[in-house]
């Protein structure tokens, strides 16, 4: 079997969805059955997990992305990865939209599949 490199798509992912804010390529990076935990809340499907991307992006004014690091088993089945994120207060968990500058760090821990697509991520403690 050979070794995958998940670091490479999971900083591909990054680079594509966050930073270049192309939210089409989840299709190419996440598999139809992904599931992310965000603030303990399961968004299941690739198509709830675009509609959320969206609206996040939408909610954090002039989002910045910065991966601090990525690393993966030996195999490239499991992958782990941090993050930190700034922008601007438009109304994210809840809040009223202040447009105020804030800042927040993350970690996912994701399993691969074989072809290149992410099977479960979870975000911020208590990683799943």
């Amino acid at each position: 079997m050979n070794k995958q490199d998940s670091v490479k798509i999971v900083e591909a992912f990054w680079a594509a969805v966050w930073q270049g804010k192309d939210f089409d390529a989840i299709d190419r990076f996440c598999v139809e059955d992904f599931v992310i935990t965000s603030g303990g809340v399961d968004v299941v499907s690739r198509e709830s997990f675009k509609a959320w991307a969206k609206q996040f992006n939408r909610l954090v004014g002039d989002l910045q992305f910065d991966v601090i690091e990525t690393f993966q088993s030996e195999d490239g089945s499991r992958v782990a990865s941090r993050w930190r994120e700034s922008g601007r207060n438009n109304g994210m968990f809840g809040l009223p939209a202040a447009d105020s500058r804030g800042r927040q760090a993350h970690a996912q821990l994701g399993r691969a599949r074989r072809l290149g697509g992410v099977q479960r991520a979870g975000q911020g403690a208590g990683v799943t």
